[in-house]
């Protein structure tokens, strides 16, 4: 992290290289620290409705596993539709 005195010259070690600090070389994209700020809580809004969402649709285009396991219904001997109220 590079430090500024008062008069906002830097004073770090980017400073004696002569390349710009993080600060200003974000400044120039137009990325400032409010902007950094809002990103954990634009990611977290994000995955809360995305994620669902896309699970919900793999749930539909996966084939059902309660298919594979239903069993048929057959009628005992001992009964016959007669007997049945």
């Amino acid at each position: 992290m590079t430090a500024t005195t008062p008069s906002g010259t830097a004073t770090g070690a980017a400073a004696r290289t002569g390349q710009p600090s993080m600060r200003q070389r974000l400044a120039e994209r137009g990325i400032d620290r409010v902007l950094l700020l809002l990103l954990p809580g634009v990611v977290f809004l994000l995955l809360l409705f995305i994620y669902p969402f896309l699970y919900g649709l793999q749930l539909s285009f996966a084939p059902s596993r309660a298919a594979c396991c239903r069993t048929t219904r057959r009628s005992s001997p001992t009964r016959t539709s007669a007997t049945r109220f």
